[in-house]
């Protein structure tokens, strides 16, 4: 089972060449609330996958972001066809993403309550995907800024992200342990392997040598009996 993947909606305006770029803002307050310091995003993808519905800004957008739909549902057909969105569980961060993502995948509409919900996507063949839905890190920031009265119930609800960091945590810490079983398991094989293989070398050395000890004894053997054959005349009595 993946890590969680957590989908916003494009590129910071500051940085708009790289999805969630580690000194974007929105990236940082993901950090704070995941690891536990904004200072850390590079510690972020230890138990989370990141993502945007558009990889790029739209044209179109202003000072206000925007999600455009149509690129984001062809993002999400490639993602289904992927298997991107099987087994694992997907956060919708922000209200746009959430209604554009439950509009492609044919759903009910996710609560924003941080809490996980499982629906069933005919974008998945019928398939169960299990969503999260939190307020965009952008919003967060807002609220910092210009509504500081309504930032409480803001971040409650954001504040599930840790948990859903620590679940990603325990799964990349069980595959890695898994790839270091299985490789651990190749190098018993492979060890295996050589120690057959060197058996064989000397046991074809051992026949090697024998084979040639026949030969010399044989050439021995013939060379005796040249030399002790009788010559012709030898039998005759005078």
């Amino acid at each position: 089972m993946p890590c969680p993947l957590l989908i916003g909606m494009n590129p910071s305006p500051r940085f708009p060449e790289t999805s969630w770029h580690p000194e974007a803002e929105s990236t940082r307050i993901l950090a704070e609330f995941a690891v536990g310091d904004a200072e850390m995003t590079c510690y972020l993808e230890d138990g989370l996958e990141l993502d945007n519905l558009n990889p790029a800004i739209p044209e179109s957008a202003d000072k206000k972001m925007f999600v455009d739909a149509k690129v984001a549902h062809e993002r999400l057909d490639d993602w289904a066809r992927q298997g991107r969105l099987h087994d694992r569980l997907v956060v919708l961060l922000g209200d746009e993403v959430a209604g554009v993502f439950a509009t492609w995948a044919k759903i009910e509409a996710v609560p924003g309550d941080g809490a996980s919900h499982v629906r069933s996507s005919p974008r998945l063949a019928g398939a169960d995907i299990r969503l999260t839905r939190i307020p965009h890190p952008s919003r967060i920031a807002h609220l910092r800024r210009y509504a500081p009265n309504d930032l409480e119930s803001a971040e409650m609800c954001f504040r599930s992200l840790g948990a859903i960091y620590k679940e990603g945590e325990a799964i990349a810490f069980a595959e890695r342990l898994e790839i270091d079983r299985q490789l651990m398991d190749e190098d018993d094989r492979v060890m295996a392997t050589l120690i057959v293989m060197d058996q064989n070398a000397l046991l074809q050395e051992e026949e090697n040598a024998d084979a040639r000890e026949n030969r010399l004894e044989a050439r021995r053997k013939l060379r005796l009996e040249r030399y002790h054959a009788p010559i012709d005349g030898d039998d005759v009595e005078e």
